[in-house]
């Protein structure tokens, strides 16, 4: 199965949020986007392996890098599944 436009709706929400944003936040935004559909040469945006997933979510745990109390992170996850016969 293919999720035909959900690399573009997370596109899409990133430029929202950092268009919306801006003069609420100090600072520079740090996106990092997740998707099936990284282009070439697109800064922050890395393929969904199990390896850069984790890798993310550890920056987030990360005192010297990772988010800080006044900081806002925001997750959101367009996927699917596939049952393993109990449902």
């Amino acid at each position: 199965m293919d999720l035909q436009y959900a690399d573009d709706d997370a596109r899409e929400l990133t430029q929202v949020l950092a268009e919306e944003s801006q003069g609420l936040f100090t600072g520079t935004p740090s996106v990092r986007l997740i998707t099936d559909g990284v282009v070439e040469g697109e800064i922050g945006t890395v393929s969904p392996t199990r390896e850069n997933i984790l890798a993310a979510l550890l920056e987030l745990e990360d005192p010297a890098q990772g988010p800080t109390r006044n900081d806002l992170v925001v997750i959101t996850i367009s996927a699917h599944g596939k049952t393993d016969g109990e449902g």
